[in-house]
């Protein structure tokens, strides 16, 4: 029998813990991009802001990138069985 592997990834902002889905990932990334542009520039705000946000850019990344692996794995398994 198969081993399964479970990760599980903690996404906290300003301190709040945000659900690990691409919809509230985006969310919580649209709401530090608004809060961002309030701010000065260069500001060591304005910097913890722009990691956070680049963190959850490359979340959303990872995922997209995932969903491109999986749609050509499954295009390849169809054309094997057609």
């Amino acid at each position: 029998m198969a081993k399964g592997v479970k990760r599980t990834i903690g996404i906290y902002i300003n301190g709040k813990e945000v659900e690990n889905d691409i919809k509230s990932i985006t969310s919580a990334m649209l709401l530090l991009t608004n809060q961002q542009k309030k701010m000065t520039i260069g500001s060591d705000k304005y910097i913890k802001h722009a990691a956070k946000i680049r963190e959850l850019r490359e979340i959303i990344g990872a995922h997209n990138q995932s969903l491109k692996t999986t749609a050509n794995s499954w295009d390849k398994l169809m054309e094997r069985v057609s």
